[in-house]
């Protein structure tokens, strides 16, 4: 099933992960994937009363690393998107925020292998997510 939001996104969509730490989570989205797109879900929470050296609105910072095999792309998916305040969800000690890309648009499938993809948000590193591509 091919994604129907237009991606790169950042608003909550249904298969978009929960967060229980502050940081930054990434997961594949295998429902919303299909052979032309690999959809990345992802999730941060920053410190309400921190500073963790994000100026201006938190997904324009987002930074992404995809690599495979020797291979490598660093891009900032949500630099070109306008933030609106609605797009970050306040909670009693946090600011969570969602969004989502379709790796693909970043780094062209050539090979099959194990693609590794991680985010960074100030000073916050996500997991390291393996992508499988047959």
């Amino acid at each position: 099933m091919d994604s129907t939001l237009e991606l790169p996104s950042i608003i909550k969509s249904p298969y978009s992960p929960s967060i229980k730490e502050l940081g930054v989570l990434l997961v594949f989205s295998e429902k919303e994937s299909s052979q032309k797109k690999k959809i990345i879900q992802g999730v941060f929470a920053l410190p309400k009363h921190q500073d963790v050296k994000v100026n201006g609105p938190p997904h324009k910072a987002i930074v992404v690393t995809i690599n495979f095999d020797g291979r490598y792309v660093v891009v900032k998916p949500f630099e070109d998107i306008i933030a609106l305040g609605g797009d970050v969800e306040e909670t009693k000690t946090a600011y969570v925020g969602y969004f989502q890309f379709d790796m693909y648009d970043y780094f062209e499938y050539t090979t099959a292998g194990i693609y590794y993809v991680v985010s960074s948000l100030g000073i916050y590193l996500s997991n390291i997510l393996q992508v499988s591509i047959d």
